[in-house]
């Protein structure tokens, strides 16, 4: 990590920054479903001596889930990138130049990259991500019957951000 130079907040910088969140939710997801089906094969020799371990590492599971769920989920295109064209379908048929490849494709982001916008301050790329991961809140709980302040927050600030369906699939 000391390789990575220090950036300024730009849309390489987040777009590298929300990889990097969501390849390392990834690698932290697999590595807990691991555990948990390592786990299920010490049944038998763990018995009923500490359910407190298996909890926590459901909690952790539930956690990741939700970030995984956050890091694979599209925003569209970014807000300040527009094409300025009426219609590009209608205007390759004023032309009948259908064929003709567009110009210009916009960038699709992921809601990661649209949420590292709202919070990246003043830090390089990797502090950035990791001060990310746990503003976000979601790998703070201690208990699967509670939540976190954070995660309320969190899912409040989609719903106002617009991502009522993706709020409302993390609160389920």
């Amino acid at each position: 990590m000391e390789l990575v130079p220090p950036t300024t907040e730009s849309e390489w910088s987040r777009g590298l920054a929300a990889s990097f969140i969501g390849m390392t939710v990834s690698a932290r997801y697999d590595l807990c479903l691991t555990i948990i089906a390592f786990l299920r094969f010490l049944a038998e020799d763990l018995g009923d001596r500490d359910p407190s371990l298996l909890a926590e590492v459901f909690v952790v599971f539930r956690g990741l889930a939700v970030l995984r769920h956050v890091a694979q989920q599209a925003a569209g295109d970014n807000e300040e990138d527009t094409l300025g064209e009426p219609d590009d379908f209608v205007s390759r048929m004023r032309n009948m130049n259908v064929s003709q490849p567009r110009t210009r494709s916009l960038p699709v982001y992921s809601l990661l990259h649209r949420l590292l916008r709202r919070s990246w301050g003043q830090k390089g790329l990797i502090e950035a991500a990791h001060h990310f991961l746990d503003s976000m809140g979601f790998l703070q709980s201690v208990n699967l019957a509670h939540v976190t302040w954070s995660e309320v927050v969190h899912c409040k600030r989609l719903r106002l951000l617009g991502y009522v369906e993706v709020a409302g699939e993390l609160l389920t």
